[in-house]
């Protein structure tokens, strides 16, 4: 080694030295910002939109729909992967792409639906003590009541919302939902429903669809 070398690599290990004593010291920061990429690269499916229904429940939901105006029947059966379908489809865009893995479970003029949710855009100060060990999407349990919201829309009004195993109270679930869910104002999202359905009604064991102008 050249001896007029020496002054450049011992400043070379001063300024290593720098760097990584800065990076140790600011590592929870630095891990806040990365941590999302860093799970969006482990986990890539986790970044995506809500997958499409489930191949067998989507043509038996439609081809209920179709007999609703084909064959004019007053009304339809549907069993929770079928509504699934249509609530997929009824629902903005917006929120579609908010949402992934959504399912449904179905009680007395109720909904209940699970989902991962992306949490990247919610303010801080929402989610209180959560706040800081949110990942980029978490798996969010909501429930709430049915009501029509005008010709071929229904209404699903959130009262209830589960998030790492704490349920929030109802005006607290609904802020949260409307923060990660803009289409949600209120906590309450609009559901479009298939052309010639009129209205829909939630019970324990089945949803049932009504041809417009049946009721």
């Amino acid at each position: 080694m050249k001896l007029w070398t020496l002054p450049f690599r011992l400043l070379g290990l001063l300024g290593l030295a720098a760097v990584l004593s800065g990076a140790w010291l600011l590592r929870g920061d630095l891990w806040y910002s990365l941590r999302p990429r860093v799970v969006g690269l482990l986990y890539p499916q986790s970044a995506g939109l809500a997958p499409p229904p489930a191949v067998e429940s989507a043509p038996r939901a439609h081809a209920k729909v179709d007999s609703l105006k084909g064959w004019r029947a007053d009304s339809v059966v549907l069993g929770s992967a079928e509504l699934q379908t249509l609530i997929l489809e009824g629902i903005p865009p917006d929120a579609r792409a908010r949402l992934d893995s959504l399912s449904v479970e179905l009680g007395e003029a109720r909904l209940t639906a699970s989902a991962r949710v992306d949490t990247r855009q919610l303010p801080p100060s929402l989610p209180g003590p959560l706040a800081g060990a949110l990942e980029p999407w978490e798996r969010v349990t909501a429930t709430g009541s049915i009501a029509d919201a005008g010709p071929g829309k229904a209404a699903w009004i959130v009262d209830g919302l589960t998030l790492r195993g704490f349920r929030l109270p109802a005006v607290a679930s609904q802020r949260l939902l409307e923060a990660a869910v803009p289409v949600a104002p209120g906590g309450v999202l609009v559901v479009t429903l298939p052309a010639g359905v009129g209205a829909v009604r939630i019970h324990a064991d089945r949803a049932v669809l009504f041809r417009r102008g049946a009721r």
